[in-house]
């Protein structure tokens, strides 16, 4: 880059910062709406998740029921056996 567009790019840019208050002030705004739905995204999450988790544990409840009646089931037919 020679000096003479050192000097415009330093004038242009004088009169035309990298940044303007309009588009600033626009990021501040798009930054806390993306933080909100962000927020609201992860507290559905955490709900849904929680579910989740309940459910997992009622299938766990269930399995070891399921598991416990078989071990009675098969007791049973052994005693009929024996009769």
């Amino acid at each position: 880059m020679s000096y003479r567009d050192k000097q415009i790019a330093r004038a242009s840019f004088h009169e035309v910062p990298e940044t303007c208050p309009h588009v600033d002030d626009a990021l501040e705004v798009a930054a806390e709406s993306i933080k909100k739905q962000t927020s609201a995204l992860r507290e559905s999450l955490n709900l849904y998740i929680s579910k989740y988790l309940e459910e997992e544990e009622k299938v766990s409840d269930l399995e070891r029921l399921v598991s416990e009646l078989q071990s009675e089931i098969e007791s049973l037919k052994r005693e009929i056996a024996e009769q």
